[in-house]
């Protein structure tokens, strides 16, 4: 019993530290795996289902297959990537909570506020006479190592668990809560200065106003919700839409990027050029003197990084996980959550190679992981 909660402390802390510095959540994520160490007798493990076991195992298969013939092993992200899913998987499904499994997120919600209070505080001091200087500060002045378009990814996922728990939450004035925790996220998204991030927040909102509304619905805007981003970049492809882009986003050198990074794929689609091979494919087809090329530009878009790499068979590979994720949950709150988390990491992925960093990375194997759990499924977000 005392070891079962060593357990669930060092997982709350893990998943408070999740938005710190990647130091911080290693040396949690590290602590977190002893502890499941310590509880081996009463280890737990299960598989989702036995089409997800197989689609996995063939994804992982064609990963190896295609970076060992036509790739590289200089870039081993998306195998660090499939072990921290793994990783995580197991951690979860030895997590055992008798109130509420989902109680973990609380601890998850307030270490993304805090970081976010701790970089607008520091801002705040520092610009006293030039407030409106904090638009967009946030890699200027922040003292906890995460990039602005991570850190809009994470607030916005705590922000809908915040709304899907606040009912729950028994406190007096809760209308009050949910009005300053929106207020707050909102201050700190101008504090970070993330077009995307807003993008993203204003949908999730829709969808939460839809969904709050009527459920039925929901049913038929939620395709139009998940094949944004597939529209978003047919979009992308007419002069003109790049033009207002272009226009909108302050520079050129991303829809440069885009231009050739299409190029790219239409020369090899279905397999690829070699995982690991994606920058140095990039490179060859920049202009030495562009700024792209001198600095070294990764795609700043996961579909178009996937794509170049494994081509469509490992983007449906990878993608498929969050599309099995559509069919897991029955009609419940739980489920609306899951879709949520696809709808954020279909959007961020448009604009960031997200899992090319340590907090992408991290951030979708742990929910993947914890969503692929099906021991969750009646037990908790249920009506």
């Amino acid at each position: 019993m005392i070891r079962q909660k060593l357990y669930r402390y060092s997982l709350n802390l893990f998943s408070f530290c999740l938005c710190f510095d990647p130091d911080w959540t290693a040396k949690a994520l590290i602590l977190c795996v002893l502890m499941l160490f310590l509880n081996y007798k009463s280890f737990n493990f299960n598989f989702p289902s036995k089409f997800f076991t197989f689609f996995f195992i063939i994804g992982v298969t064609y990963l190896l297959v295609n970076q060992l013939l036509i790739g590289s092993l200089d870039d081993l992200r998306l195998l660090k990537y499939i072990g921290l899913l793994i990783l995580l998987y197991i951690i979860w499904a030895n997590y055992r909570e008798s109130n509420d499994n989902t109680n973990v997120f609380n601890y998850f919600v307030v270490g993304v506020y805090i970081v976010g209070l701790l970089n607008i505080t520091i801002g705040v001091y520092f610009n006293l006479e030039n407030i409106q200087g904090l638009y967009n500060s946030w890699e200027i002045i922040r003292i906890i190592d995460i990039q602005k378009i991570y850190y809009g990814m994470y607030l916005n996922m705590a922000y809908i668990i915040f709304f899907f728990s606040w009912k729950r939450i028994k406190v007096h004035y809760k209308f009050l809560l949910f009005i300053l925790i929106i207020s707050l996220t909102i201050t700190i998204l101008y504090f970070v200065g993330s077009m995307a991030s807003n993008i993203v927040f204003l949908l999730i909102n829709i969808y939460l106003i839809i969904l709050s509304i009527n459920k039925r619905l929901l049913k038929f805007f939620t395709p139009f919700f998940l094949l944004g981003p597939i529209i978003v970049l047919l979009i992308l492809l007419l002069p003109s839409a790049q033009d207002i882009f272009s226009s909108i986003d302050g520079e050129k050198s991303r829809m440069r990027n885009f231009n050739i990074n299409k190029n790219i794929i239409y020369e090899n689609p279905f397999f690829g050029h070699g995982i690991g091979n994606e920058r140095r494919i990039m490179q060859m087809s920049r202009g030495e003197k562009s700024w792209e090329f001198i600095n070294n530009y990764h795609a700043h878009n996961e579909y178009f990084e996937l794509l170049i790499g494994g081509g469509i068979c490992l983007l449906i590979l990878i993608y498929g996980h969050f599309i099995y994720l559509l069919s897991f949950y029955s009609e419940n709150a739980f489920r609306y959550l899951t879709i949520s988390f696809v709808i954020i990491i279909f959007y961020f992925s448009l604009i960031e190679s997200v899992l090319l960093r340590f907090h992408g990375m991290i951030f979708i194997a742990y929910f993947l992981s914890f969503f692929l759990n099906n021991k969750f499924l009646k037990t908790n977000y249920n009506g």
